[in-house]
């Protein structure tokens, strides 16, 4: 099974979505599948670039969202038979749907949509709104991380309720050994202004 993880960004740019794509192919080439990252090579520096990715370079970046000529024609003739979009916000997730061929997709939401964020952003995103609404259109799975998140998603964009999954990209404590509710867990990230960041 050939498994394409495609992101915006990669290590050794460092960010949340990053770890979680270098977390996951771990786990998949574990079970011995091929996994493959496909990122552009925006704020990406060439040292230390990991060697199971495939950095394409970007011709031009506006609010972050990187346009590649040369990630588009590659996913003209993928081969893949499952692509793992991480986030339906970015060109190359747009381009990997519009080509999707007969490869499955499964779509990770990091984030519906911000609760605060500047008013060019916003408006970047409401334009861009129905090229995610596609995406999502095109996804046989969408994960998203929280059941506020799915909540909001399903208000959002018009996906049916059954195509979607909630994975906890944080600690359930009822699913978990720890028997004193008091425990304390450490946690090292990004703390967003935004409602239900202390969720369990």
């Amino acid at each position: 099974m050939k498994i394409a993880q495609i992101t915006h960004n990669y290590l050794p740019h460092i960010g949340g979505i990053e770890q979680y794509v270098f977390r996951l192919s771990e786990t998949i080439e574990g079970y011995g599948w091929h996994s493959v990252i496909l990122t552009t090579d925006q704020a990406t520096p060439r040292e230390n670039r990991q060697k199971n990715a495939v950095y394409f370079p970007v011709l031009v970046s506006c609010m972050r969202n990187p346009l590649s000529l040369q990630y588009a024609k590659a996913m003209r003739r993928h081969s893949y038979d499952i692509m793992h979009l991480h986030s339906m916000w970015f060109l190359p997730s747009l381009f990997a749907a519009i080509f999707k061929g007969n490869a499955k997709i499964v779509t990770t939401v990091h984030g519906v949509f911000p609760d605060s964020s500047s008013l060019a952003q916003r408006f970047g995103l409401y334009v861009y709104r129905p090229f995610a609404g596609f995406v999502l259109k095109r996804s046989d799975q969408i994960v998203v991380l929280s059941d506020s998140e799915k909540e909001k998603l399903l208000r959002l964009f018009n996906v049916p309720a059954a195509k979607v999954r909630v994975i906890s990209n944080g600690i359930c404590l009822e699913d978990s050994c720890i028997e004193d509710k008091q425990t304390t867990v450490l946690f090292t990230g990004r703390i967003n202004e935004c409602p239900g960041i202390t969720e369990i």
